[in-house]
């Protein structure tokens, strides 16, 4: 988090895209839960351009998949 954007790296790029498309949806139920404004922003992309890119941040891994 950083400043009311919340930060997503996703699985790759297909879930990328059904996140963004979610993004409202999501952003209400995070208002929801946490309070308005604590979350205004999503931005999302996708791990495999994160590690194209060279991305210094770490790239997380889903044990659950």
């Amino acid at each position: 988090m950083d400043d009311g954007t919340l930060h997503v790296l996703a699985r790759d790029e297909a879930w990328r895209r059904e996140i963004s498309r979610a993004r409202s949806v999501i952003t209400e139920r995070l208002a929801y839960l946490l309070g308005p404004d604590v979350v205004r922003t999503i931005r999302v992309r996708a791990a495999s351009a994160a590690r194209r890119a060279g991305s210094s941040g770490p790239v997380y891994e889903d044990p659950h998949a």
